[in-house]
């Protein structure tokens, strides 16, 4: 960058913390005011934005610079919601949207996981575009809504409408120092248990929804589900009743209770086929079909790309710039949006790239490190460099 240092992470800071102060909790997932940050500083670096907002309040922004008419095209992802803080909030010792500084890291909901990354791209994307010699084709940035439930209302309307293409793509999720080049779907299920309230005197009147469910939940411990077993991630994962709310009142039979269920799914799994195995396997397990009702309430694509793909080798070769090693290529269990990207917009993707741990996100005292920070600034803005030609 011919920016010094100083002045790359004053910008990455200062967006950075920007960005966190914004809420975009997730439930509900309102992402206007930060896609309005994010589309301000973008058109002032010269990109040309627009917004996409098929459910209203998931907003995404997309912005393109176009360096000349022939050449490739290189997507980053970066998503803006980030999870609620909830009843946690008590337990930080730093404001959740204060983006505060303290020894050297950002504290935020969202600073880690991934407003941090974001700006670094943001910062980055500036810089080639401020000072584009030898680059060629084109730089979009897609910052987006939605990741944390699926993605399907965020970077999965920009891939089912074909508003994103290009020749590679970097996902700025959390890397844990490594290249992410898959990762299992996310499928997130919710099951609802129907009963008939009485008073609670005269229970054999009535039929204990919480009852069914607990039922329900006991034989989802064996459910299997329908799969081809994958090279990487072998079969799906099943976690049964993350989330339960049932019943209103003591003294009142509840005549409804709802249990969520967290399953990792694998290439080839549709929802339609988790749906009917979970319906399936209840049955055989004595539960009354019309009893439960059973839907999907978020869907995120599992997601791959040969590790031989141009695009994994440039960030490597971006890492290894910076760090004076080469990183570890590899998949992981968490979901990213970048499945939507590879499976449904066919383009070839990098699932993580991005500062930080997994083991970081969602927690208390959520924090990024700025000298982590400003060093995948760097390689980002290599990233480009190398991609798009100024370094080839």
């Amino acid at each position: 960058m011919s920016e010094t240092a100083e002045h790359v992470r004053d910008r990455v800071v200062a967006l950075t913390q920007r960005l966190v102060r914004i809420p975009s909790e997730n439930p509900p997932g309102m992402t206007q005011a930060a896609c309005d940050a994010v589309a301000e500083e973008l058109t002032a670096a010269g990109f040309e934005v627009r917004y996409v907002e098929e459910t209203p309040g998931f907003v995404s922004v997309i912005g393109e610079h176009r360096f000349s008419d022939d050449g490739p095209t290189l997507v980053f992802n970066g998503h803006l919601d980030v999870v609620p803080v909830g009843d946690s909030a008590g337990d930080w010792t730093h404001d959740p949207f204060g983006g505060e500084i303290d020894d050297g890291r950002i504290y935020g909901r969202g600073a880690l996981d991934m407003k941090g990354a974001v700006a670094a791209v943001i910062v980055a994307s500036a810089s080639a575009v401020a000072n584009p010699a030898g680059l060629s084709g084109k730089l979009v940035i897609t910052a987006v809504a939605d990741e944390e439930a699926g993605g399907e209302r965020g970077t999965g309307v920009l891939a089912r409408q074909g508003l994103v293409e290009g020749d590679g793509a970097v996902v700025v999720e959390p890397g844990d120092g490594d290249i992410v080049t898959a990762h299992r779907g996310l499928c997130f299920v919710e099951i609802t248990a129907h009963g008939r309230s009485t008073h609670a005197t005269t229970p054999d009147k009535g039929v204990n929804a919480v009852q069914i469910m607990v039922d329900v939940l006991t034989a989802m411990r064996s459910l299997t589900l329908d799969h081809t077993p994958h090279a990487i991630f072998g079969g799906p994962s099943v976690v049964p009743g993350t989330v339960v709310h049932g019943g209103q009142k003591v003294n009142v039979i509840p005549d409804t209770c709802t249990a969520m269920m967290d399953i990792r799914t694998v290439p080839g799994m549709s929802r339609e086929r988790v749906i009917r195995d979970i319906e399936e396997h209840a049955v055989a397990c004595g539960i009354d079909a019309a009893a439960i009702t059973v839907q999907v309430a978020s869907w995120g694509e599992p997601g791959e790309t040969d590790e031989g793909a141009h695009v994994v080798k440039v960030c490597s070769d971006a890492f290894q710039e910076e760090f004076g090693y080469a990183p570890r290529v590899r998949s992981m269990q968490a979901y990213t949006d970048g499945g939507w990207l590879s499976n449904v917009a066919g383009i070839p993707t990098v699932m993580a790239f991005g500062p930080g741990t997994v083991a970081g996100c969602h927690t208390v005292d959520e924090h990024i490190v700025i000298d982590e920070l400003e060093r995948y600034a760097r390689i980002y803005r290599s990233v480009i460099d190398r991609f798009l030609g100024a370094a080839a």
